[in-house]
């Protein structure tokens, strides 16, 4: 019946497309590629040396961060839009006799791209197809690291529409219907090979994904958000375990706040909220703050 429902309302928005004629915001022609690229540095530190009377150890902490966009339109009424974020950050810390360093621990680990092509075609909404991957460096279960896993490809077509574009403000909200893939190289473990085999999973269903960013002046300011609700309709999944929940909404909620203090000192607090009722029944939520350098690469 939910289902009905959510087909009942892509349809609602299909009639509306082909009525309206409003011009959409967000049409400005540019030629070639549009690239942004920025990359930025935080770091926490602490010492104390053997005499120190405490239990206080010393820590070092990292995060570095890359950013990027490029944008380009393929003809007057098809644009490119990409984005890729890269964060990778790690804690040392000293031993409970601080004579010697313990092996790092991973305290990020992020990799993201998004990438659209927009169709123009239509005032009130544009048609679109979506491709966008979230993976992480490594993961690592003693003693085997495996890299770029976990990974998850999403696919997605559908309506688009800029709710709010301007120099300051951009709103963007699509509904369409997306397959992802879920892949695991720790996947089950098996004894011949003592190695873990790959696991793919892949579900079909309803997607709403909205990407927002609102700027002060010369982006003193910035607040990023993206909201993703995912509704599976079917799945390859075929363990009766793991195939409890698979319909449920799943929803992930990352936003970013930037403050920039000075030209290449920044003050940035990240928060995301996570549900997924096959990896847990709980929400999960994640939280960093923190001050570092950031330059403007393009």
């Amino acid at each position: 019946m939910r289902f009905q429902y959510l087909g009942s309302v892509l349809l609602f928005w299909l009639v509306l497309a082909g009525s309206a004629r409003a011009a959409a915001p967000g049409d400005t022609l540019f030629p070639g590629w549009a690239v942004k690229a920025s990359a930025g540095l935080a770091l926490n530190q602490s010492n104390f040396n053997q005499a120190w009377q405490g239990d206080e150890v010393g820590t070092v902490s990292w995060i570095g961060t890359v950013s990027a966009s490029a944008d380009r339109w393929l003809a007057s009424q098809i644009i490119w839009k990409n984005g890729l974020l890269l964060q990778f950050g790690q804690t040392h810390q000293q031993n409970a006799t601080r004579d010697a360093w313990l092996a790092p621990l991973k305290s990020s680990d992020k990799i993201t791209y998004r990438g659209i092509v927009l169709f123009k075609y239509w005032g009130f909404v544009d048609p679109f197809v979506a491709f966008d991957v979230d993976s992480q460096f490594y993961t690592e279960i003693d003693p085997m690291r495996k890299w770029l896993t976990p990974a998850q490809l999403t696919e997605s077509v559908g309506i688009a529409r800029y709710l709010v574009s301007n120099a300051h403000a951009s709103v963007l909200t699509r509904v369409g219907f997306a397959f992802r893939e879920r892949i695991d190289r720790f996947g089950t473990f098996n004894v011949t090979s003592s190695d873990y085999d790959s696991k793919t999973t892949t579900e079909g269903g309803f997607e709403w994904y909205t990407l927002s960013r609102f700027a002060a002046p010369e982006d003193r300011t910035v607040l990023t958000s993206e909201l993703r609700l995912f509704e599976a309709v079917d799945t390859s999944e075929k363990d009766p375990l793991a195939r409890q929940d698979w319909s449920s909404v799943d929803v992930d909620w990352q936003n970013k706040l930037s403050n920039k203090l000075y030209k290449w000192i920044s003050f940035d607090l990240f928060w995301q909220i996570f549900y997924d009722k096959q990896l847990d029944k709980r929400g999960q939520f994640k939280q960093t703050l923190g001050a570092g350098l950031t330059w403007q690469l393009i």
